[in-house]
């Protein structure tokens, strides 16, 4: 199998029509595995969740002071934090599902393959 170079950021697997492409689940299931890692580490008391970055760090108007600069910058700092948790639970989302997705397409293959071993040894030994 060839590969092709993506402008220096490593080889990709490429292929032509007809040629030999061949899945690697113990490879994929590792993939997975370290994917999970990540999303463990991000979603760790290091980082948190959306919930945790609601409750830490908070600036409240005692602290501030109450005066109409400080509603105001306080307002600003909420909206923000509550932006921020957000987009972060989207992240987090969008991360999972990529795992789970590999490892969907991991496990289907695995089941394609003992299939069609199945399916063959029935031919060659004449099994049903």
């Amino acid at each position: 199998m060839r590969t092709a170079d993506r402008g220096g950021e490593g080889a990709w697997p490429s292929c032509e029509v007809g040629e030999e492409f061949k899945v690697d689940p113990e490879q994929l299931m590792l993939v997975t595995q370290r994917l999970q890692q990540d999303l463990d580490t991000y979603s760790s008391e290091r980082y948190g969740t959306k919930d945790d970055l609601n409750s830490r760090g908070n600036i409240d108007m005692q602290q501030l002071g109450d005066y109409p600069a400080a509603h105001s910058y306080h307002n600003s700092l909420m909206t923000a934090n509550s932006g921020i948790g957000e987009q972060f639970d989207k992240f987090t989302t969008a991360y999972r599902l990529i795992i789970e997705g590999i490892a969907a397409i991991t496990k289907t293959y695995q089941d394609a393959e003992q299939s069609t071993v199945a399916e063959i040894s029935k031919v060659q030994y004449g099994s049903t």
